[in-house]
């Protein structure tokens, strides 16, 4: 069970990969945030205010991009998100990127930086803009709580750029260039590179980008198509960023998934919000088969599972999830994911209905929502091998239970899953959570 709700929140989660998935992997944001979608159904524009126009967008970078995707958040201790402590991220859970699961793996890029471990990101937005033919770009910021931080990211990666080029501020070359320069108060950084990042993407694009800092400001553009542009394409959008920058406005955040304080009312614990995400869509069937034509995945995926994906997953408008704690051994995940009509949360989860009752897979109905429950003790083996038998033996030692709750209601799908290591999350819980979460949606 706990795989097969993993793999529905992974298939959502991919949509999300194009543009945020990027800023994530570069270090400079991540997606802890307390910031709740305005409405799951709103604009991408109304979750990201204070990033440029698709109208701008268009003019400096020619023909006439559209905003198909906006997010917005707070943030906790960046480098501790990135490096894997205190919790996996949600992309992560969701096996999108599992090699960013452990710190082990992938190590914080702040401590490379000689930042440490205390970089943190108090808000961020982030949106995603299309052109008519194909590709993307994503603009970005995030304001650091520390005024010297941004600007020692920006001066430390053109340190490095230029390190690989005897010393230069400046090289240009058929297969990649770069600019380091600044604009509007701003420090940037420009890399423009031809490449087949994506591997099935019809011949080499250009994927290039632009990191500045202005203030307290991080700022990042990121632009992937067939198209080569110049440096003053993205210095022009930097310009209007930077004045967006100069009396930001703040995004409306009522809250539509349960709080910290009601798991708290609930298990008797002290839980607290550790990060979270909340982003808006538009035309995300057209962000999926994107996802779908580059990555090579369309060689797997038949017409008529593609048809089912672009008339369910296609079909998102909203997510908001967020990642609650209470110490080290208690934890919680929860996202609500909504579409544009109630037939797509049924078809996928009358999937998980298929299935099959297998492994203590629980269906019902409660105030209004169609769930599923499942929850599983999980335990501790010990291995003992007999040196005169030659054989094994094991005992095994339950250490936490494990809740996973799957409903949908209307045109929300609901992903709950908790993990204690002291109690367990009940089914009469579980309907408890569901109560709650009819009175938010």
């Amino acid at each position: 069970m706990n795989k097969k709700v993993t793999a529905v929140l992974a298939v959502v989660i991919v949509i999300l990969v194009i543009g945020v998935g990027a800023l994530y992997f570069s270090g400079m944001l991540n997606f802890n945030s307390s910031t709740q979608a305005n409405s799951l159904q709103s604009t991408p524009s109304t979750r990201a205010p204070n990033i440029v126009s698709s109208s701008v967008v268009s003019k400096d970078l020619g023909s006439k991009w559209t905003m198909t995707m906006g997010a917005s958040g707070s943030t906790l201790n960046a480098s501790t998100f990135i490096s894997g402590q205190n919790g996996v991220p949600l992309i992560a859970q969701a096996q999108v990127s599992p090699e960013f699961t452990t710190g082990n793996i992938v190590s914080s890029p702040f401590t490379s930086f000689g930042l440490g471990n205390n970089v943190t990101y108090n808000t961020y937005q982030a949106a995603v803009f299309v052109p008519p033919e194909t590709g993307y770009a994503v603009i970005s910021f995030a304001h650091s709580t520390s005024s010297s931080v941004p600007g020692y990211v920006v001066s430390t990666i053109s340190s490095e750029i230029s390190a690989h080029f005897s010393g230069k501020t400046s090289y240009n070359s058929t297969a990649i260039s770069f600019k380091i320069g600044t604009a509007s108060g701003s420090n940037y950084v420009f890399v423009s590179e031809q490449t087949d990042l994506f591997q099935y993407a019809p011949g080499a694009w250009y994927l290039e980008g632009v990191l500045a800092n202005y203030s307290s400001y991080n700022i990042m553009f990121l632009y992937y198509t067939p198209h080569f542009l110049n440096v003053t394409n993205f210095t022009a959008i930097l310009t209007t960023q930077v004045s967006n920058l100069k009396s930001p406005s703040t995004p409306s955040v009522p809250s539509v998934l349960i709080s910290s304080s009601d798991m708290n009312k609930m298990t008797n614990l002290s839980y607290k919000t550790q990060s979270a995400i909340a982003v808006n869509l538009n035309d995300t069937k057209r962000l999926l088969n994107e996802y779908i034509d580059m990555t090579g995945a369309s060689r797997s995926v038949s017409s008529t599972n593609r048809t089912i994906l672009n008339n369910t997953i296609g079909t998102v408008t909203g997510l908001a999830a967020k990642y609650m704690m209470s110490g080290r051994t208690n934890y919680t995940e929860a996202t609500i994911i909504g579409f544009s009509n109630s037939s797509a949360p049924k078809v996928l989860f009358d999937l998980l209905d298929a299935q099959g009752d297998n492994s203590g897979l629980k269906l019902a109905n409660y105030s209004g929502w169609s769930y599923a429950f499942q929850n599983t003790t999980l335990y501790n083996y010990q291995y003992h091998f007999n040196q005169t038998t030659h054989s094994y033996t094991y005992n095994k030692t339950a250490y936490a239970n494990e809740t996973t709750v799957v409903a949908v209601n209307g045109k929300y799908m609901l992903i709950f899953e908790t993990y204690q290591s002291n109690g367990v999350f009940t089914q009469g819980l579980a309907k408890q959570l569901l109560s709650d979460e009819s009175g938010l949606i």
